[in-house]
């Protein structure tokens, strides 16, 4: 093997014909930018003399599978082994500071954050497909890891949500407050994820290409979204809104040929704002009556407000129907004392909670009827509870 070595900087590596395992000379204290980029060495053990591994060092390194890190490096820089096909790297105490997707595109399975880390960077193991685990020293001062998912120390953003990892749903803790950028990209086992109140900004790409996320259940909380946060061509079949007592769900298309999210359905998201202004304003814009009816009854139960209660009024029919095919009683019962359900409409909104055999919205209208409209002489409730 060739090495040219300035002052302490490995610069160059010229291979011998068939060399695939290299060792570092020992006076080497860095490894320069691009030295073995693209090459064909298959393992590669490093000495406790080297303190850097510069950009893109062992990047697109396709056969590369075998790394031997000593205690001593400190720093590897943005790309160093980028594309390469490692599957398991451990890092020394040492280590200090790993910058954007110096492991990137490799086959890693499991990779350790040592004590001394405390500059990571938010991609350092982006979209690596085989990654089901991410463990974090209990020393380190500015990251934490809980089930192999990485977070910063006072697990208030949630950073990194291994690609492999297998399970199907996952509950993000209470106490997170941001979902950070890309964090859960590429997944390809997670199907439900369960967002608490604490979360109050989900970062755009936060679940991009999630190909089998399909539901999304939210705790009233969330202040921001962004419209690319489920940047997916997957279709996600529900989301649900959930504030105190009171759940809304909707189904959800993120399906779309240009990858555009559809914006109803990012302004019923957005709605699990704890802001009342912001909440209106998004209601006021969307058009989707499937979105719509069931954000009125969500924020109905909030707020007094005049724009609600008129939408409500003029749909009254579908909100009840609404409310019988999720067999929603107690909301049903709450909204009975606003003057919406009238002598004029309660018969047609009896006879759908029959035909859609919502035997308790059946009951509850047809109580209701009796006690504040009454009764007509015909008795066409005789069949209701058979």
């Amino acid at each position: 093997m060739a090495f040219e070595i300035n002052n302490g900087v490995l610069e160059k590596y010229v291979p011998e014909p068939d060399e695939t395992d290299i060792v570092i000379p020992d006076d080497v204290v860095k490894i320069g930018e691009r030295v073995f980029r693209g090459s064909g060495i298959r393992s590669v053990t490093i000495p406790s003399s080297v303190k850097v591994i510069d950009e893109e060092a062992f990047e697109s390194c396709r056969k590369l599978t075998k790394v031997t890190l000593s205690n001593g490096l400190e720093t590897i820089k943005k790309y160093a082994f980028h594309g390469s096909s490692i599957n398991e790297i451990v890092l020394p105490e040492t280590v200090k500071t790993i910058g954007k997707c110096a492991f990137g595109f490799s086959n890693i399975e499991s990779i350790n954050i040592p004590e001394k880390v405390k500059k990571l960077s938010k991609y350092f193991c982006d979209s690596c497909m085989r990654l089901k685990n991410i463990s974090v020293s209990e020393k380190n001062t500015k990251f934490a890891s809980i089930n192999g998912v990485l977070f910063d120390k006072s697990i208030n953003n949630l950073i990194l949500y291994p690609c492999a990892k297998k399970d199907s749903i996952y509950a993000i803790p209470d106490g997170v407050m941001t979902i950070q950028i890309n964090s859960f990209a590429y997944c390809k086992y997670l199907e439900s994820i369960i967002i608490p109140d604490s979360v109050h900004y989900i970062e755009k790409y936060s679940f991009n290409v999630c190909l089998e996320l399909q539901h999304i259940t939210i705790h009233d909380g969330i202040m921001e979204v962004d419209r690319k946060a489920f940047y997916s061509r997957k279709k996600i079949s529900d989301i649900t809104i959930v504030s105190g007592k009171t759940t809304v769900k909707a189904s959800a298309d993120f399906q779309t040929s240009d990858y555009n999210l559809k914006a109803d359905t990012m302004r019923f998201i957005g709605c699990a704002t704890s802001s009342p202004c912001y909440k209106l304003k998004l209601f006021s814009e969307i058009k989707d009556t499937e979105l719509k009816i069931p954000l009125a009854i969500f924020l109905s139960l909030e707020y007094d407000d005049p724009t609600i209660n008129a939408y409500l009024k003029r749909n009254i029919r579908r909100v009840v129907k609404y409310l019988a095919d999720a067999e929603d009683a107690e909301n049903l019962t709450k909204l009975l004392d606003s003057g919406y359900i009238t002598k004029k409409n309660v018969d047609d909104l009896i006879s759908y909670a029959v035909n859609a055999k919502s035997h308790e919205i059946q009951l509850i209208l047809s109580n209701f009827k009796n006690d504040s409209i009454g009764f007509k002489k015909e008795k066409i409730f005789d069949n209701f509870l058979l």
